[in-house]
């Protein structure tokens, strides 16, 4: 099952385009918020479902802060990142990961694309299609997830 994963899109239409084009032929999305309701748009424009969490410039939605899923066996948190102080390190939304029993974390907030593993918890950051920081280029991701198993995706624009 492939799912493509955004985030921090902040409403801007190119951005939209943008990911909408390089996530063709997923069957899910996945956007880790700032802007949530873009994640509606693109899942509609790819006909395909999707979860949009809230992040912190998402006020006067109802979304979710963060949402627990499960592909093929394998429990995704999907959270924004903001109520765990990603910018100052990931202890936090490491640990909330290990009592929710969810091996992978899709986050946003910090505007850097990332992928890493601390503690057994696979963390992975699609960075910004809007506003990247660091130097990063645009990006999203896409998830391949196999029965127990997946693997993460960078996609620059």
């Amino acid at each position: 099952m492939r799912v493509g994963v955004v985030s921090d899109t902040h409403g801007d239409v190119h951005a939209i385009r943008w990911v909408t084009r390089r996530l063709k032929g997923v069957e899910f999305l996945l956007h880790a918020g700032d802007h949530c309701k873009d994640g509606y748009q693109i899942s509609s424009r790819l006909l395909v479902p999707g979860i949009a969490v809230r992040g912190n410039c998402d006020r006067g939605t109802d979304a979710p802060e963060e949402v627990l899923k499960d592909f093929l066996g394998i429990t995704v948190l999907i959270t924004h990142g903001h109520a765990y102080s990603v910018k100052w390190g990931y202890e936090r939304i490491v640990q909330r990961a290990k009592e929710a029993g969810a091996p992978l974390v899709i986050f946003g907030h910090t505007h850097v694309a990332c992928k890493l593993e601390i503690d057994g918890i696979t963390l992975f950051n699609p960075g910004s299609p809007e506003s990247p920081r660091s130097g990063m280029p645009r990006s999203c991701g896409i998830i391949q997830f196999e029965p127990g198993a997946f693997s993460l995706q960078l996609v620059h624009l």
